[in-house]
């Protein structure tokens, strides 16, 4: 009888540390989990924060044989400049000529920090290629032709 008595006590032990084993695992995943959420969250804070900073100037443009003004924002420097037309098209951006450059390197070339300056050299639907410089950001309303 206490043999078996000591066999009982002795896998009642076994069970309870696997139970105390199996407790420690959730809790390490649990830990683990919660990390995660806290990295996740601070690096979506910070891309958000990058995003922020980086503006346009208020328009869309598409990319194809050419990159032609497809919508100006009325509230973007872009669309306050009364140079601008949709269907204009987009030569060089900084002094970089944009045919053959693909979507995201011309988004790349346009995008920048809120606030600072873009230069475009433009050629009208008619008339005379000119040069505008747009003020990147919501707010940006200054041109110069």
């Amino acid at each position: 009888l206490t043999d078996e008595a000591g066999m009982l006590q002795e896998q009642s032990n076994r069970l309870q540390l696997q139970l105390t084993d199996e407790q420690v695992r959730r809790a390490k995943a649990e830990t683990d989990l919660l990390e995660m959420q806290t990295l996740n969250r601070q690096l979506l804070d910070s891309v958000k924060g990058q995003l922020d900073q980086w503006q346009g100037v208020g328009m869309t443009v598409r990319v194809a044989k050419a990159v032609t003004i497809k919508h100006l924002e009325a509230l973007g420097s872009a669309g306050r400049c009364s140079l601008l037309q949709e269907g204009d098209t987009l030569l060089e951006c900084d002094g970089r000529a944009l045919l053959g450059l693909t979507s995201a390197q011309v988004q790349n070339l346009i995008l920048g920090r809120s606030g600072t300056q873009v230069r475009f050299l433009v050629r009208p639907r008619t008339g005379k290629a000119f040069s505008v410089v747009l003020v990147r950001g919501v707010g940006g309303a200054k041109t110069f032709p």
